[in-house]
Parts: C-alpha cells; sequence; structure tokens
C-alpha cells in the first residue's frame, strides 16, 4: 500500500546509510523525494542507487542562508528527515575544542537549520524526524560531544512538538548501527570485526543496520497521532 502516495519528502543526509534507505522506502510508498548531502558523488551514487527516482541538492546544511535557499526552491513540503552524520569524540582533558564544535554545527545546527526554513512549507499534516544517539541514554566515557548533541536533539523534539503544532516532531535515537557512516572511522575488516564482537554484548545479539532504523522513521512519517515521541532503535544496547 502506497501510504505516502503523492507527499513531498525532505531528506537532508540522505545520500547514505539510513537516509538513503529511508529515501528508498518513502519511494516504494508513492513519495516524491528529494535528498540533500553535502558530498556530489555520495549524491551521484545515491541517485544511481535509487534509480533515478529522486531529486538531489549539494547542501552544506551548517550554513543557513543555504538551508534557507534550499527550501525556498519548495511550494509545500509533507515530511522532514534530517539524518545527517558526523564524528568526533575523546577524552574531556584532551577534546580538541573546535572539532567538537564542528560536531555540533554538522549534527544539531543542520537540523535546527532545517526545522527553522522547512516548517513555514508545511501544513498541519506534515512530520518531522529527527535524530539523536545512543549517547543520550547510556553514558560512554570520551563521547562529550556526542552526548551534548543527542540530548539536546531529544530536548528540542520535543519543544517543536509543542510549538510546531499539529506539525508532529519525532526523534529516532539509534545504537550502534552498521551503515557506510562507519567507513570514515575504521576499515572494513575492522569493522566487521567490531561489529561481530559488538553483537554479543546486547540483547538481540545481532547487528543492526540502516533498514531496522528505516523502520522506524516511517512509522512516525505514516502514523498522525504520534508526536513528541524518542524512539530508541538500539537491539537494547542501553540496558547493557
Amino acid at each position: 500500500m502506497k501510504t505516502l502516495e503523492k507527499q513531498k519528502v525532505v531528506i537532508i543526509g540522505g545520500s547514505q546509510g539510513i537516509g538513503l534507505e529511508t529515501a528508498k522506502e518513502a519511494i516504494a510508498k508513492g513519495a516524491d523525494v528529494t535528498i540533500a548531502s553535502r558530498s556530489m558523488d555520495k549524491l551521484e551514487r545515491a541517485e544511481e542507487y535509487l534509480e533515478g527516482k529522486v531529486s538531489t541538492y549539494q547542501l552544506d546544511g551548517s550554513i543557513e542562508e543555504d538551508v534557507k535557499s534550499f527550501f525556498d526552491t519548495f511550494d509545500k513540503i509533507d515530511h522532514l528527515v534530517v539524518s545527517s552524520s558526523g564524528g568526533y569524540g575523546g577524552s574531556i582533558k584532551e577534546l580538541d575544542m573546535k572539532a567538537a564544535k564542528e560536531l555540533f554545527d554538522s549534527k544539531l545546527w543542520v537540523q535546527m537549520h532545517a526545522v527553522k526554513h522547512a516548517s513555514p512549507k508545511m501544513d498541519k499534516g506534515g512530520s518531522i524526524v529527527l535524530f539523536s544517539g545512543i549517547v543520550s541514554k547510556k553514558a560512554m566515557a570520551g563521547q562529550m560531544p556526542y552526548t551534548g548533541v543527542g540530548g539536546a536533539v531529544e530536548s528540542l523534539g520535543k519543544m517543536l512538538a509543542l510549538e510546531l503544532a499539529p506539525i508532529r516532531v519525532n526523534v529516532i535515537t539509534p545504537g550502534f548501527i552498521h551503515t557506510s557512516a562507519w567507513d570514515t572511522f575504521m576499515p572494513a575488516a575492522q569493522q566487521e570485526e567490531f561489529f561481530k564482537g559488538f553483537s554479543e554484548t546486547i540483547p538481540v545479539k545481532k547487528i543492526g543496520v540502516a533498514k531496522d532504523v528505516t523502520k522506524g522513521v516511517l512509522f512516525f512519517l505514516e502514523s498522525d497521532y504520534v508526536t513528541g515521541a524518542v524512539l530508541d532503535i538500539d537491539g537494547g544496547q542501553k540496558l547493557v
């Protein structure tokens, strides 16, 4: 059933991983999808993967003026998903504060810019899905920047659900999900070894992949009686 038939879905960070799989599923449900990303190479690969059934836009979401210009191209938006990635961590005593601030730019401020300029294009049936991360629920040494971003996004989502009502605003909190975003941190062989060991430490005893999170995103897009919610998709990681 094409539950998103002819609805306009915009995905920022949609050129890889969770965002890309969300685009694929939304297209299958009849949506008109636009994905935005900083990398033109990734956008070109995404367009090939989606067989051309998508519009693409090169965008640095940390630059508010560029975000405004992007959303000015739309007359109407039904759903916004912001799944932009970025990574930096380390001991607080040795933390490079410039790099830490850049993580806030690539995660928190991208989401705030997007909501600010997309929401005026949305009507009462619209929805917004933001992304936090597991360290907002489970303390991990060396993850101060991620902890700050995650906690801020979850609080932001609840506040926006009130401020933007009846537009619905919800937050996804993924655990360690094995996507291409990990290529930035370690080579493929090391990733396989890491995730194989990691899967044995969590209750579900298997590795999470992008499609596992996409199911949650689509739930939020399609469920018109859910707002202000935070959905943990972590295989029980926060419990151990």
